[in-house]
């Protein structure tokens, strides 16, 4: 094979090597978040055991009825944190597109002002844009956020659901024992 040029093996094992270092960095970045990243006031792993609604082994009414309060109020509490942060992940999304819309104008009237061509549309939309980092991670934590809720919510529906179909299993059972 000539110089410079890598066999198909060689390929495969670099690009092997890139998943391998991309699956080691992701877990440590995964690892750090659910220790020290906080939504809320909590970190993913205490929310996760705080919204965890295991079923018992020995299913009874009772047993059922007390897991759906504890689900119905755990989903409760989810929707309200789901809809807080959707609230706020739409007032920075406002408000961001205010401050470039404002921005957008203001540069226009400068261009207009000074009897100077415009620049091309593209061109006014960046330097409109600007380079605020701060209102853009704003509004990447809120939409994480807002994320994050939506998966818990919608977990917790599917534990519903899950807990729906043992009751129906149990009332089925009950009735076939009792002929």
């Amino acid at each position: 094979m000539p110089e410079g040029i890598k066999t198909m093996d060689e390929q495969v094992s670099e690009l092997l090597a890139l998943v391998k270092d991309g699956k080691q960095l992701m877990e440590a970045i995964s690892d750090e978040l659910d220790k020290k990243y906080l939504i809320d006031g909590k970190t993913m792993t205490e929310w996760r055991e705080y919204f965890n609604v295991k079923l018992p082994e020995g299913i009874t009414p009772v047993v059922l009825s007390e897991a759906n309060a504890k689900l119905n109020n755990a989903i409760s509490e989810a929707g309200f944190y789901f809809a807080h942060a959707s609230l706020v992940e739409q007032c920075i999304k406002t408000g961001a597109e205010n401050k470039f819309d404002d921005a957008f104008r203001l540069l226009v009237s400068s261009y207009t002002a000074k009897g100077t061509k415009l620049p091309a549309s593209t061109t006014l939309e960046k330097m409109a844009e600007g380079n605020d980092l701060s209102i853009k991670s704003a509004l990447a934590t809120a939409t994480t956020r807002a994320r994050f809720w939506k998966s818990i919510a919608e977990t917790l529906h599917e534990q519903r659901r899950v807990l729906e179909e043992q009751r129906w299993i149990l009332f089925t059972e009950m009735k076939a024992a009792q002929g």
